[in-house]
């Protein structure tokens, strides 16, 4: 029995150590293996009109200068919400989403959207599916996330606009399950994943047929 321990706390040891090497020399390389880049290249093709469908994926705007690839999450067409998550950071010192670090950040970093990104409520991403809930971290937000052994799950725990009752010292999180749970508004580790609300579900496309692999690039105003 005592060997099996010391084999277990030997293993353990040697994947602590390994990670911690990735972390520190190859975190870059790695997750751009390990994730999606969420870069797109496409061709411009003549401007045509197309209605934005519940599944539909579309290319809109960029979040520091990256693209922003979109999943259209409800039936009218008009709600579209990140495929991935864009960054991580701590939402602030309270759960008041109106003064939070997190809403600074959609409104310095987000572009070319003709309608402003917000976090959606726990509330209203209630209404999609756990599975659809799930998301993964671009690439690049892995990479610049300040944690060891993060690549050891893809899916991660992102903010929504709701506190928790009336401690407003913590915010509604997703989970990594698609689950819903309350996380401390000052912890850096939980990612931005936001939303926008376009204006009309008949847009003005200029490539792409909607699809993950080669969604809808609408045109720039």
């Amino acid at each position: 029995m005592n060997n099996i321990i010391k084999i277990i706390c030997f293993v353990f040891a040697a994947v602590f150590i390994m990670a911690t090497i990735i972390n520190l020399t190859a975190k870059d390389r790695l997750y751009y293996l390990y994730f999606d880049s969420g870069v797109y290249e496409y061709l411009q093709s003549s401007p045509k009109t197309a209605e934005i469908k519940e599944g539909n994926y579309v290319l809109y705007g960029k979040y520091g200068g990256e693209q922003i690839l979109w999943r259209c999450v409800n039936e009218d067409g008009l709600t579209l919400q990140s495929e991935y998550i864009l960054d991580f950071a701590a939402y602030g010192d309270s759960s008041d989403y109106e003064s939070s670090n997190v809403k600074l950040l959609l409104e310095s970093k987000m572009s070319e959207t003709k309608s402003e990104a917000y976090i959606p409520s726990e509330n209203q991403l209630s209404q999609i599916s756990v599975s659809e809930r799930k998301k993964q971290p671009t690439a690049k937000a892995a990479a610049e996330c300040e944690t060891s052994f993060f690549f050891v799950r893809k899916n991660c725990w992102y903010w929504t606009s709701s506190g928790v009752g009336t401690n407003h010292l913590n915010v509604t999180t997703v989970t990594q399950n698609g689950g819903f749970y309350k996380t401390p508004a000052t912890d850096e580790l939980v990612g931005v994943c936001p939303a926008i609300k376009l204006e009309n579900k008949w847009v003005t496309v200029i490539s792409g047929d909607g699809t993950k692999d080669t969604p809808y690039v609408i045109q720039r105003g």
